[in-house]
């Protein structure tokens, strides 16, 4: 069974709603827009500002660019830095974004007698763990990696089928969104 998939863009949406409530860190400081990550990021830019406005005030202060200076200087780049560095890692790892890098192409499904050919790579149907059904797609965790199929009832049922012969596979079907990292 050869499977070729293309994912809309209301496709890419729905993987994204999954995605998100799996991609939401735990810990609050980490989460995007959280009241605890807007306080760091103040107070990282508060720093930089203090660091660089010490550092011109010992400039003018001692007529040379001593070694405190260059200190303060650089501790402030690296804050500086790093809260770029960290909103446009926020921005990447947007759950659209990530839906639209993954599975934005078209690519193909096959299903031969042991194993499931996903994107060019083989997966043993006896390394496969769990099936999650959301909506008109199947979840397939195999080797540590989420595999995504979009398919309707029918070609679930066949897909299911054919992975069943070879070992028993755990079927979860799921209404709303969900964690990936649940299961």
């Amino acid at each position: 069974m050869v499977m070729r998939q293309h994912f809309s863009k209301s496709d890419l949406e729905e993987i994204g709603q999954v995605l998100s409530r799996s991609a939401e860190p735990r810990i609050p400081i980490f989460k995007c827009g959280s009241r605890w990550n807007k306080i760091w990021k103040r107070l990282l830019m508060i720093l930089s500002f203090i660091l660089f406005g010490c550092s011109i005030m010992l400039v003018i202060l001692e007529h040379t660019f001593s070694t405190a200076t260059k200190i303060y200087v650089f501790v402030g780049i690296i804050c500086v830095l790093t809260l770029v560095i960290w909103n446009s890692i926020e921005k990447k790892i947007e759950p659209l974004n990530v839906a639209k890098r993954k599975y934005g192409q078209s690519f193909q499904v096959e299903m031969k007698e042991d194993v499931l050919i996903y994107k060019q790579m083989e997966y043993l149907y006896t390394n496969i763990k769990i099936v999650v059904g959301y909506k008109n797609f199947l979840f397939i965790k195999a080797d540590r990696r989420w595999l995504i199929i979009k398919a309707d009832e029918a070609e679930k049922e066949a897909i299911l089928l054919k992975m069943n012969e070879k070992c028993p596979i755990r079927f979860v079907e799921k209404k709303e969104a969900f964690d990936l990292r649940e299961l």
